[in-house]
């Protein structure tokens, strides 16, 4: 109830007391006056009259609006400024207080740090687009021609040596020994020298040196020879089979590296895209929270508004 409506409900009350107060002395006069002598009430008569009656009534009291509305920071917040007072009428969009955030601060730069980082990680992205495929098919190509030297060892072991193969290790041979008879004269020649004081003993150690070098050749030709006549050993079989097992998987997952790289890579830089949408939406979520400022102390204060 207002207090306009409530002052006019004790006006009337008033007023109707007064006259029913009024109405009744007048009542009592009359009777008094038209008595008779004998005892008998006169007739009652009234005089009306027009007039004003008026009344005031002096309260006290508080006065206060019906709807309240209370403001929170959804930051741990300090009000470093009161932009309005009680009492004064505001507008949405008007400031009423100015606070300061260190946690909005951080949330701020966590954010921009988010999304340059997933900008970063879009730019790789999206070259690994471009150059994937191109990737892929070298990839491949490598694959491709481990396959065929794994392939060809173990068929030319399994055929052993041909006629050219086998006479260009026995050519070797024959100079290999002729190289170590060579070094063997020269030693000898050596060795009668150094007896008459002819030649040093580092010149005689030298000579001595180069002969067994010429007798290693000589046992690594030999070796070579005596291996292609006895063909492949068995080791030498395994092995070459599984070289060329793991060169069939290599390029089969080589064929199917191709096929999806390129898909792959498009579908890596979909979901870097969506990662940098998230990060662009969480940095405008504190951007709307944080109105910043920079007052003289240099910090950055934030602003809420309604």
């Amino acid at each position: 109830m207002t207090r306009r409506r409530m002052m006019f409900l004790i006006a009337a009350v008033l007023v109707a007391v007064t006259v029913a107060v009024l109405a009744r002395a007048y009542t009592r006069r009359d009777n008094q006056a038209g008595k008779t002598s004998s005892g008998a009430e006169a007739p009652k008569t009234y005089v009306v009259a027009r007039g004003t009656l008026s009344a005031s009534v002096d309260v006290s009291g508080t006065l206060q609006s019906t709807q309240k509305e209370s403001l929170y920071s959804t930051y741990p917040a300090k009000v470093v400024e009161l932009s309005v007072s009680p009492g004064v009428t505001v507008k949405r969009g008007d400031v009423l207080a100015r606070l300061e955030s260190d946690e909005l601060l951080r949330a701020l730069h966590d954010a921009e740090d988010s999304l340059e980082a997933a900008r970063i990680k879009l730019e790789a992205a999206q070259r690994d687009s471009r150059t994937s495929p191109e990737q892929a098919k070298v990839q491949l190509e490598k694959a491709r021609a481990d396959y065929a030297a794994a392939k060809n060892r173990l068929d030319q072991l399994l055929a052993g040596p041909d006629a050219a193969t086998l006479e260009q290790a026995m050519i070797s041979l024959d100079q290999a020994i002729r190289a170590r008879d060579t070094a063997a004269d020269d030693l000898a020649r050596y060795e009668a020298l150094y007896a008459v004081h002819g030649v040093s003993r580092v010149d005689l150690e030298n000579q001595r040196v180069k002969y067994r070098n010429a007798e290693d050749q000589v046992t690594t030709a030999r070796s070579k020879v005596e291996s292609l006549l006895a063909g492949p050993k068995e080791d030498e079989l395994k092995s070459a089979e599984a070289q060329l097992k793991q060169a069939e998987l290599n390029l089969a997952a080589a064929i199917e590296n191709e096929k999806s790289a390129a898909a792959s890579a498009r579908d890596r830089e979909l979901q870097v895209q969506i990662e940098v949408r998230r990060a662009e939406k969480a940095l405008a979520d504190v951007r709307d929270a944080l109105e910043s400022t920079v007052p003289s102390n240099g910090a950055r204060s934030v602003s809420f508004s309604r």
